[in-house]
């Protein structure tokens, strides 16, 4: 365990093989190695982070995601807002094989391609558009 109340500066290296705890804030000028995991149990903020391994966020928020390639295996969110667009030139997977939406309008959820498991539809609200299945389709409503 090491406390340090005040203003205290170490040599070259600072080695915890156990506990610290740092008051309100520490402050990190140049390099920091940290050994198997570092847990962060509240909020990190960053300029900028390289991740060479895994990175596991409960909650990632920021103003700006960017990068000129970023290679990513997996990524499991439950709701991912993009502003703009995104590629994938490999494709995607969208849903489960029980059913899933994807709203096209944004989050207003008005325009919407759904799957229930058996049909997929175009739909407007809660009205279909369009459907269909592995065997057959329909128009729904007025077309011209």
């Amino acid at each position: 365990s090491l406390s340090l109340r005040s203003y205290s500066r170490l040599g070259s290296t600072l080695s915890l093989f156990s506990h610290a705890q740092f008051g309100s804030s520490m402050s990190l000028r140049s390099f920091v190695r940290v050994g198997d995991s570092l847990s962060i149990h509240d909020t990190c903020t960053t300029l900028d982070a390289v991740i060479e391994g895994q990175g596991m966020f409960h909650e990632l928020s920021g103003g700006l995601f960017t990068a000129s390639e970023a290679l990513i295996e997996d990524f499991f969110a439950t709701r991912a807002e993009v502003q703009g667009s995104m590629v994938f030139s490999g494709g995607a997977v969208v849903g489960t094989s029980v059913g899933s939406e994807v709203f096209l309008d944004g989050s207003d959820g008005l325009y919407k391609l759904r799957y229930d498991g058996t049909k997929v539809a175009m739909m407007y609200d809660t009205t279909n558009r369009l459907s269909w299945d592995e065997t057959s389709g329909s128009l729904h409503g007025t077309w011209s």
